[in-house]
């Protein structure tokens, strides 16, 4: 898991320093399942969209150990020169640990 709450991350460089310095290193492997999403077109601003969806995270952190976490993603989409692009994430983890807690062993 991560050593400390991220906090709010503006902009590619940001991001990218984010992933490398903190995610890959805390991280050996992972894999993201996201499900029941939710979209929504704004009708006062077609070209942005919101997206809900429920997250899942599952991998070994950095020392081998089994991790799950799991929360809501909240993201804004803005349709410029015909392509959509991720203009926001709002991320809400609401659970984290290790697998054997999840497990119950």
């Amino acid at each position: 898991m991560l050593p400390q709450p991220v906090g709010t991350v503006r902009g590619h460089a940001a991001i990218r320093a984010l992933v490398v310095n903190e995610l890959w290193p805390t991280w050996r492997w992972s894999m993201h399942v996201m499900s029941n999403s939710v979209t929504r077109l704004e009708e006062t601003t077609p070209d942005h969209a919101s997206v809900l969806s429920n997250v899942c995270c599952i991998g070994h952190d950095s020392h081998g150990r089994g991790q799950i976490m799991a929360g809501t993603y909240r993201d804004l989409f803005v349709q410029r020169g015909g392509t959509w692009k991720l203009a926001q994430r709002t991320v809400d983890m609401r659970w984290e640990g290790p697998v054997s807690a999840f497990a119950g062993t």
